[in-house]
């Protein structure tokens, strides 16, 4: 059997598709640091107890884990494009692996320039390790939320465009039959504005029938508006 890893029909996602959001949004941003800085501070207090609060430790741990966000957030912003032409499995995947190896990575160099103290070769495996789980974790969870969160917002927009396409099948016969009434109580009394309002109301039909969300010219919608006041104004 074979497996799509590509979804079919689609190039780029637009934004309130893909469930990643844009993370180089100062208000993303905003709440990856803070949410960084709030596992930093669980990690710390969840260190063996000590006889004071080791600030230097708060220190060190935020800047590894801050590095690690940001460089993070960077990365999937840019790729971000590419990742939305994948199945949602498959990009939420690539996301866990990119953030778990940028996290090696800066593993790799505070380890190299002994910022966490000397280790034993054991020690450094279980750091490298520990680090690599906790990433994946994270991660696993904040995709989860994203993607949660994206699929509720689907849900509230296809409810409000079935609502809207509802009172739009209600309101479209009542305003027919009315403009109808009008446009012949016109052909008998003056057949010119009788006629120009048959054309108005053709435009607007026309219009109402166009695929729902086709964005048109601010001068377009200002003609079928006042098309439409001239109908009401003939009712009147």
């Amino acid at each position: 059997m074979k497996i799509q890893w590509l979804n079919k029909g689609r190039t780029l996602a637009p934004d309130d598709d893909f469930f990643l959001p844009e993370l180089c949004e100062p208000e993303a941003l905003l709440g990856l640091v803070l949410l960084a800085e709030l596992l930093v501070l669980v990690l710390v207090l969840a260190e063996p107890m000590l006889p004071a609060f080791n600030w230097e430790r708060l220190a060190l741990t935020s800047l590894f884990v801050q590095w690690i966000v940001l460089l993070s957030a960077a990365l999937l912003c840019r790729l971000r494009p590419l990742l939305a032409r994948l199945r949602a499995a498959l990009a939420g995947a690539l996301c866990c692996t990119l953030v778990v190896a940028l996290t090696l990575a800066c593993t790799t160099v505070a380890d190299y320039f002994n910022l966490g103290g000397v280790l034993p070769r054991e020690g450094e495996v279980n750091l490298y390790l520990r680090h690599a789980l906790i990433s994946l974790i994270m991660s696993g969870l904040m995709l989860r939320y994203f993607y949660l969160q994206s699929q509720w917002r689907k849900q509230q927009q296809a409810e409000l465009k079935a609502r809207i396409e509802s009172l739009q099948a209600r309101i479209r016969p009542h305003f027919l039959f009315n403009s109808l009434n009008s446009i012949a109580s016109l052909v008998v009394v003056d057949p010119l504005k009788a006629e120009q309002a048959v054309l108005d109301l053709s435009d607007l039909f026309r219009a109402s029938l166009a695929k729902p969300g086709t964005l048109v010219s601010w001068a377009e919608e200002l003609e079928l508006g006042k098309r439409y006041l001239s109908i009401e104004h003939y009712r009147l």
